[in-house]
């Protein structure tokens, strides 16, 4: 081959080796930009969370330092998405625990709104419906309890001689719905719960509806009976 062609030749591969290492920058230089770009978002966006920019800080420093200290191109590279994974992670760990907090706080709402329902205190409710202020006051006494029935029979309001048998025996009764009675651990019931719910209801309406006022006492509300009474029903 002539001198002149095999110049020629040598020309066109180094040029074709230059357009090589220019397409490789390029792509490199697009690659840094875009993660400076996501970088800068990310700090404006940290901007609001004090927290997070004294956090991101140490990291956007050193990535600096190792930019200045003539490193490779690789691992200035590695250095700038290593800052980048970090910061996205602790922005991401402040966001979940900020949205953690607010659940609580919403959830602590709640609890706090529906117990100022349930124990709407009346004082003045004495003597405002007397059958049911009766009706309470046999129960609280432990002198008398309704007992529920399927069928046409609706109720039944018994006196209590010897309670302990007497219960046991209709919570065993496979025609007894409920029994609904007292317990003298759920403090000022009538004026918490029955009354604010019943008002000027009639006793055979809140025996009806027995469900609204009387829930089913739990195993510490019965230790007397043993085992606890599956059909036993209190207001508290």
């Amino acid at each position: 081959m002539l001198p002149a062609a095999q110049a020629a030749l040598n020309h066109d591969k180094l040029l074709a080796s230059l357009d090589s290492q220019i397409k490789d920058v390029q792509t490199q230089i697009k690659t840094l930009t875009s993660l400076k770009n996501d970088l800068l978002h990310t700090r404006r966006q940290l901007a609001a969370q004090p927290d997070s920019v004294i956090l991101a800080e140490p990291f956007i420093h050193r990535c600096a330092d190792s930019d200045c200290n003539g490193f490779p191109r690789q691992v200035r590279f590695l250095s700038v998405f290593h800052s980048f994974f970090c910061i996205n992670i602790m922005y991401a760990q402040q966001i979940m625990k900020h949205t953690r907090s607010k659940h609580a706080q919403r959830t602590r709402h709640r609890r706090k709104t529906r117990r100022s329902r349930k124990f709407a205190f009346d004082p003045n409710c004495w003597g405002k419906n007397k059958p049911l202020e009766q009706l309470w006051t046999d129960l609280s006494s432990f002198l008398s309890a309704v007992v529920i029935y399927k069928g046409s029979k609706p109720y039944e309001i018994v006196k209590l001689q010897q309670p302990h048998e007497q219960l046991s025996a209709f919570d065993a009764d496979p025609q007894v719905v409920a029994i609904l009675s007292a317990h003298p651990g759920a403090k000022n019931a009538y004026e918490t719960i029955l009354y604010p719910k019943a008002k000027d209801k009639t006793v055979d309406y809140v025996i009806a509806n027995h469900t609204r006022f009387f829930k089913h006492a739990p195993a510490h509300m019965q230790k007397m009976f043993n085992p606890p009474l599956k059909k036993f029903r209190v207001a508290y």
